[in-house]
């Protein structure tokens, strides 16, 4: 049974480290250390990562997976501006409001960004795995996919959020981490996918290099200190000073780990930050949405109708999965 700590966990965790994150975007790793002792952890102003997921929370939670509409929401939420956008949400998102699902996707497709801010598309997913949460996990990578591709086609890009999306969805059901390892071998599509999950266990990935908004580095950052059971502080502080794209990774890996460890794993002044801050109307609506959502069965979800996810090879499926490392023991 999901525990109400674990839903308040993920979604304080992600918003703490969205605005833990955010003072330092695209800051070097090197220059970040230098001034580690100066900074202060403190909770700072949203960079608009957690409000994003906010704004699907909300459209889902009132009319269900359609993703049609959670294209209007993005939409809306970026119409408003109240928040620093990424690039990928202006050119995909910041569009006549009048433009249609098609149309958007035509867009996504037609203009080439490739994987470029794909760890966002890691966030956007928590609200359709909460979503999803008692269905199958085909049904969730077949709306992972539906709702990837209104902004992202590469496909490396969109495998990520699916196994990103895979991975909450066992810890909410209570998977143990040798089983989830399992599952997401089984998953990998590709050597490079293949190659991320396994070096997940033994490094950090470089963050502050180059491609620094790929899913792929926020996946693995996420995985390294879930199989690690790395403490949530800890956890976020590493991640923040690896530099790059500071506010999503943090805000992927606290969601991860909130999830894992529970709300008691967030320190206590974080948490009543986060209360009394502008963040306080919008997380309190959350984790009302998010226990609605977790309660729906699952014949009330309904497949995507626009397309079905392809039927690809997967990469290892007549190779050995490799080794099970020791792997923390499971969330208490």
């Amino acid at each position: 049974m999901i525990q109400h700590g674990q839903i308040a966990g993920l979604i304080f965790g992600m918003t703490a480290g969205d605005c833990l994150g955010s003072p330092y975007i695209f800051m070097r790793s090197k220059n970040l250390f230098e001034q580690a002792a100066k900074i202060c952890w403190e909770i700072a102003p949203s960079a608009g990562i957690s409000h994003m997921m906010f704004a699907s929370l909300g459209c889902i939670s009132r009319c269900g997976l359609d993703h049609e509409k959670i294209s209007r929401a993005y939409q809306n939420w970026v119409r408003l501006g109240l928040h620093e956008l990424d690039f990928i949400s202006v050119q995909c998102f910041g569009t006549p409001k009048t433009l249609s699902h098609a149309e958007l996707l035509h867009n996504a497709q037609t203009a080439e960004h490739g994987a470029l801010c794909g760890n966002q598309l890691l966030i956007r997913q928590i609200p359709i795995t909460l979503a999803c949460l008692r269905s199958p996990l085909p049904v969730l990578c077949e709306h992972i996919e539906a709702d990837a591709l209104i902004t992202h086609v590469d496909e490396e890009t969109i495998q990520c959020a699916k196994l990103y999306a895979q991975c909450m969805h066992c810890v909410l059901n209570k998977k143990t981490r040798t089983e989830i390892w399992d599952m997401l071998f089984e998953q990998a599509k590709t050597p490079a996918i293949y190659k991320l999950l396994l070096n997940s266990y033994y490094e950090k990935p470089v963050c502050d290099a180059h491609d620094y908004s790929h899913a792929k580095i926020a996946l693995s950052l996420s995985l390294h200190h879930f199989w690690h059971n790395t403490p949530f502080v800890s956890a976020l502080r590493s991640t923040i000073l690896s530099g790059g794209a500071t506010d999503t990774n943090a805000a992927a890996v606290g969601a991860l780990l909130g999830a894992s460890q529970g709300i008691k794993a967030i320190p206590s002044p974080w948490r009543a930050c986060l209360r009394e801050t502008e963040n306080s109307e919008p997380l309190r609506l959350a984790l009302l949405k998010a226990e609605k959502l977790t309660a729906l069965r699952p014949y009330a979800i309904n497949r995507p109708s626009r397309r079905s996810i392809p039927t690809n090879t997967r990469y290892n499926t007549n190779k050995s999965r490799p080794l099970t490392p020791p792997l923390h023991t499971q969330n208490t």
